[in-house]
């Protein structure tokens, strides 16, 4: 197993969370902008199924096989540190 690559990821906190019910439960459309109450913490990829381009444009999807995670970084930024 080689080195791991490490990117950051976005993960929901209580606030983020909150949020989200908040819309299930009622059925509306929060105006926050959840990416700025996201945590951003560091994640190490040891395997990475695949990478692409987040449908917003900016962020890029990363599949460990088991779990998705979402980056903030482009993907060509992604993309770079897979090398």
């Amino acid at each position: 197993m080689g080195l791991p690559i490490i990117v950051p990821c976005y993960f929901q906190n209580e606030e983020t969370h909150r949020l989200l019910e908040m819309e299930n439960s009622l059925g509306i459309e929060v105006k926050e902008n959840l990416d700025e109450i996201y945590d951003k913490k560091e994640v190490y990829f040891f395997e990475i199924a695949y990478v692409f381009e987040h449908p917003n444009g900016k962020d890029t999807m990363i599949g460990s096989g088991v779990e998705d995670f979402r980056s903030p970084l482009s993907i060509n930024k992604v993309l770079k540190l897979i090398g």
